[in-house]
């Protein structure tokens, strides 16, 4: 248990800890800590028991390898067994997620990042409060700026969740400004009981703020909410719980994107436009979803990811205004006009998944 800030690169090597026990007093609570603008990778739990004595008067961020990743990346990590909550005190936040419990950007240049990690991770709260988001993977994520989102991606989550949870999310439980769901899967069951409040389970993600995606992932997991009806303002779902109905910060502020986000039932069937897809076949999951053969591998109907399979590639990324002029200031203070924005990406991860929040200005130095 870490509860100082990790900054380097730890490099599990495929090692195992098993029968990771936590009974802590600390309102931040997994094996790191605070993960800053570090790298956790190759690590595994197995038999992780934890249970946080949450009497302190504070926030709880609680996580399986790390429980409150700013700007850092977990890569190809996984976390087995259980996380027990009892959260009694009212007015305080709680999130909770198998692999981390918090996920942000940091500052506006690095992104925060979990990918190629498996979480089969048991997450229960039983307190008289209900603990604000939990998610398989990640509890909650967010991105500090366009440029420095929080993403998750290439990760598989087996298990349940189940007690007093507003925001309930087979991958991530709460999905906030500028971050991102991607080639992701879920199955198990997910329960959000809030009686109180308006609560949300979904198979993927319990709720999405504006400016967020969720693209080319699915869930067989069963769903169960028990909370207050929401306002005309949000939009119920399966795949994504609850997601704002417009922008709700202005007219730059665009709805959760839900591109290839899918709910099937509990044996793997899904319906879609008229169509019939049996998602328990690798095939029918590889020409739906465009998942590349290489990062996964298929085990009785469902799919497990391979971090043998991850690629890292330098490119550049194009984006045509479609012949229409981007006027903006530039960072000497001038006004600087281009009908095209390239933007060079290296060592980036395939696939990609770009969202554009640019102006026309970076190229402009």
């Amino acid at each position: 248990l870490n509860v100082n800030h990790f900054s380097g690169v730890f490099d599990g090597n495929g090692h195992t800890i098993s029968d990771f026990r936590v009974e802590s007093d600390t309102s931040v609570i997994g094996f790191f800590g605070y993960l800053v603008q570090g790298r956790v990778e190759d690590l595994h739990l197995s038999g992780m028991t934890i249970e946080p004595d949450m009497s302190e008067a504070a926030n709880y961020i609680v996580g399986g390898v790390v429980a409150y990743n700013m700007g850092g990346d977990v890569f190809g990590c996984s976390a087995e067994g259980q996380i027990t909550l009892r959260h009694s005190q009212a007015d305080l936040l709680v999130y909770v997620g198998g692999i981390c419990g918090f996920v942000q950007g940091y500052g506006e240049d690095y992104s925060g990042t979990v990918s190629f990690c498996t979480s089969n991770v048991n997450i229960r709260s039983s307190g008289s409060q209900p603990v604000l988001a939990a998610g398989g993977v990640v509890g909650s994520a967010v991105g500090t700026a366009a440029s420095a989102p929080a993403n998750v991606y290439n990760c598989v989550y087996s298990g349940s969740i189940s007690g007093r949870s507003m925001l309930s999310g087979g991958v991530v439980g709460y999905l906030r400004t500028f971050a991102s769901v991607a080639n992701s899967f879920s199955a198990g069951s997910v329960y959000a009981q809030s009686p109180e409040t308006v609560a949300a389970a979904g198979g993927l993600v319990g709720m999405a703020e504006t400016e967020t995606a969720i693209t080319w992932s699915y869930s067989s997991a069963t769903l169960h909410v028990n909370g207050q009806e929401p306002g005309s303002g949000l939009i119920e779902g399966t795949a994504v719980g609850l997601r704002y109905a417009d922008g709700t910060a202005g007219v730059d502020s665009r709805q959760a994107l839900l591109l290839g986000a899918y709910q099937t039932n509990s044996a793997g069937q899904l319906v879609q436009d008229g169509q019939a897809y049996d998602m328990t076949d690798p095939d029918t999951v590889f020409a739906l979803l465009g998942w590349r053969e290489a990062e996964w591998q298929f085990e009785n109907g469902r799919p497990s990811v391979l971090v043998s399979g991850a690629e890292t590639n330098a490119f550049t990324v194009t984006f045509d205004f479609s012949g229409e002029s981007v006027t903006a200031e530039g960072n000497d203070g001038g006004m600087l006009s281009q009908t095209r924005d390239e933007v060079r990406v290296s060592g980036g991860s395939l696939p990609v998944y770009w969202i554009y929040g640019g102006d026309g200005r970076n190229t402009f130095i």
